[in-house]
């Protein structure tokens, strides 16, 4: 969201435009890193999943609005990776910390 001299936020939750007050479940800022993203919006579901439950990720958005940067992020880097290869290392790094007799 683009608040420019019409907007700010309130706190992590609200903005207000133009004497409107939009409510998300999170706002995240410019600031906030791939990290911060992904603790917050996925982290949540893909324990879920590793519990038997089934989940899913959806980006949506305006055209250049940053769906790809959060989705995949520069893939390779650990500071920029965005929210699937995280997943994936989520995944792979409990398979590796079960026992081996667990079928």
């Amino acid at each position: 969201v683009s608040t420019q001299s019409t907007g700010k936020f309130i706190g992590d939750e609200c903005c207000n435009i133009n004497g409107k007050t939009y409510v998300f479940d999170r706002i995240f800022r410019e600031q906030a890193t791939q990290e911060q993203v992904y603790s917050y919006a996925a982290k949540p579901i893909v324990s879920d999943i590793l519990n038997g439950y089934n989940g899913t990720i959806f980006a949506y958005g305006q055209t250049s609005s940053g769906k790809t940067h959060t989705m995949e992020g520069m893939l390779g880097d650990p500071e920029w990776q965005g929210i699937i290869p995280r997943i994936v290392e989520d995944i792979f790094n409990y398979i590796y910390s079960m026992e081996e007799n667990v079928e």
